[in-house]
């Protein structure tokens, strides 16, 4: 029998949930990235962070996607330029009811 922990646990799934990530998705686009470059940037940035943690280690996810971002869209055989990984790397990202953000506001 497992004991249950008395305070619970709680999960929150913001990314795509609470915001969306149309804007990212646009500026992959706009590189010129096919439509599945968002998914695996994410899924590879989520398996780093996930090593980095089991390691005992910690760095914030949005340095964590800033740091995938390029090594993805190069696998991809996308050459952004500079500018662009920034527009795709810190876009504005809609809160319903609220004004846009940018990705460095919500990850800390």
């Amino acid at each position: 029998m497992s004991e249950r922990n008395p305070r619970g646990t709680v999960v929150f799934d913001i990314i795509g949930t609470c915001f969306s990530l149309n804007r990212v998705a646009d500026a992959l686009s706009r590189a010129g990235a096919p439509a599945h470059a968002l998914p695996l940037w994410f899924a590879r940035s989520l398996r780093d962070a996930f090593a980095l943690s089991h390691a005992g280690g910690y760095q914030p996810l949005k340095s964590m996607l800033e740091a995938e971002l390029p090594r993805t869209l190069q696998q991809l055989k996308v050459a952004a330029t500079p500018d662009q990984l920034a527009q795709i790397g810190r876009p504005c990202l809609g809160h319903p009811g609220s004004y846009p953000r940018r990705i460095s506001d919500h990850f800390h």
